[in-house]
């Protein structure tokens, strides 16, 4: 799956709850979503989207700007359970080509 694919299934969390305020998308998710080649309608829906990619995105200063951080997300999780027994869990992660992150991965 592309991540043009991806991101298309993504819903914005502001059309899905209408209470929710839209912040605009910032300059360090903006500058990842075009090094994508995709867009997204608010700050709220550019997180959905990474979330969806495997992926969260912010920003780290370099002098006097500031460039974005990517991070690829665990998908190892784990914790206790009501009944006090250890649990962990994997999650899967779409296999995407980001190697347009490449200088911002960390």
């Amino acid at each position: 799956m592309s991540v043009q694919e991806i991101a298309s299934k993504v819903q914005d969390p502001a059309t899905v709850w209408e209470t929710r305020q839209q912040y605009p998308v910032g300059k360090a998710h903006e500058t990842v979503l075009k090094a994508l080649g995709i867009s997204a309608n608010s700050n709220g829906h550019a997180e959905a989207i990474f979330t969806a990619l495997g992926i969260s995105v912010s920003s780290k200063r370099v002098g006097r700007s500031s460039v974005p951080l990517v991070v690829q997300l665990e998908t190892v999780g784990g914790g206790w359970n009501p009944g006090g027994d250890g649990d962990s869990w994997t999650i899967s992660q779409p296999n995407v080509d980001l190697s347009a992150l490449a200088e911002w991965m960390k």
